[in-house]
């Protein structure tokens, strides 16, 4: 083998090295194939985690979705609640202005009333003094006031006379009025004693 020529040799050493660079170019594709493993599974493992977590986020995101709603809720629940007792607070207000008023309207009435009491009560009082006194009493005037028959309107003749007897008597004291009314025999006791009252309240107005 050593005497082989220089061309063979060659061709050995040629082999030899087209062998070596076959057995090379071997190993560095089997090192390529475990470089790109090593390289892709982090990279598999972080998206995988990555699509946890964002799986993860997608539901905190729902159920922060659902706790907003259920809030949202709840305000427009108390948004009504606070609307109605508005409204009642509302309508109180308005009834306690009625009861204020009623009840000044009521004082009011009841001031009136005391204040007509007190009228009427000195009125009273003059009247139970003068019939207390009615013995001291003369009679000064007397005057007789005609009706039609069976009625108790007053003609503009008995108007006018007594027009002039409250002129004559304007502004004096001391006087006592009795007015009195009377009918006929003719006709029903009770028809006549009404009739009677008629007259004399024709007098008095």
């Amino acid at each position: 083998m050593l005497e082989m020529n220089g061309r063979g040799s060659s061709r050995c050493a040629l082999a030899a090295a087209g062998g070596a660079a076959l057995l090379l170019f071997g190993s560095a594709g089997c090192a390529t194939k475990k470089h790109v493993r090593q390289v892709i599974a982090p990279v598999e493992t972080r998206v995988s985690e990555l699509e946890a977590r964002n799986r993860s986020l997608q539901g905190s995101v729902t159920e922060l979705e659902a706790s907003v709603a259920r809030t949202d809720e709840r305000a427009m629940e108390a948004d009504s609640k606070a609307a109605r007792a508005g409204e009642e607070a509302a309508r109180a207000s308005q009834a306690a202005a009625s009861a204020g008023q009623a009840a000044a309207n009521a004082g009011q009435a009841a001031a009136n009333a005391q204040q007509m009491a007190g009228r009427n009560q000195a009125r009273l009082d003059g009247v139970e003094s003068a019939l207390a006194n009615l013995d001291h009493y003369t009679l000064a005037a007397e005057e007789r006031i005609l009706f039609g028959f069976d009625r108790w309107q007053l003609s503009g003749e008995a108007k006018a006379r007594i027009g002039r007897i409250a002129a004559d008597l304007q502004g004096k004291s001391g006087y006592v009025f009795e007015i009195q009314g009377f009918t006929d025999h003719t006709g029903a006791s009770a028809y006549n004693l009404e009739l009677s009252r008629k007259r004399a309240q024709a007098v008095v107005r």
